[in-house]
């Protein structure tokens, strides 16, 4: 399986730099630093905040508009994105060269220690020529969000947490978050682990 892992570069001069890195059964095969000094906008997030939450209840005539922009500059976002980690240099050409035939079979790593990384839309990264986002294509696509140590432990907790994510692309005619929420936590208490 092939690792594309994109993570922050160490800064020279002020600059914002990624390193994107591929390799193969711990084996480097391409390594390329990437200047990134333009993370997504935050009217861009916002804009997606309001569309996951907001736009099902807004009942106005500009909400279909303002739904419809968003997911025009989304699709320019993953553009945008792509062309600065795979087209911006030789090297990076170079790289999804060698990615692209092989994507099916792929896990993209993205660390994202930064605020400004944290932030970026990654899971939009999309080839042009494709029209569907690169975290569709892969194996397995990964957002890892904090600091630099990699390291995990089990241990014992006192308390269970859940978190729940649902879609309701039908608004209200969908099922009701409270009768997914009941049902996870009516099996959690049929367990000893939790209370």
């Amino acid at each position: 399986m092939l690792v594309l892992r994109v993570d922050a570069a160490q800064p020279q001069t002020g600059s914002a730099d990624i390193v994107i890195s591929l390799s193969e059964r711990n084996t480097l095969l391409h390594e390329v630093r990437v200047p990134f000094d333009n993370p997504t906008s935050p009217g861009l997030l916002e804009d997606l905040r309001w569309l996951m939450e907001d736009f099902l209840a807004d009942a106005t005539s500009a909400g279909p508009v303002r739904a419809a922009s968003t997911n025009t500059r989304l699709l320019q976002e993953g553009e945008r994105l792509f062309h600065a980690m795979f087209e911006s240099t030789t090297e990076c050409k170079a790289l999804w060269r060698a990615v692209e035939p092989r994507l099916h079979e792929t896990r993209v790593e993205v660390f994202a220690p930064s605020a400004a990384l944290a932030t970026t839309l990654w899971e939009l990264v999309t080839p042009p020529h494709t029209g569907s986002p690169l975290c569709l294509s892969v194996d397995s696509f990964v957002r890892i969000v904090g600091t630099g140590s990699h390291e995990f432990s089990l241990r014992q907790i006192d308390m269970c947490r859940v978190l729940l994510m649902t879609s309701r692309p039908s608004g209200t005619d969908d099922i009701s978050y409270r009768s997914t929420a009941v049902k996870v936590f009516n099996a959690l208490g049929t367990t000893e682990e939790c209370d």
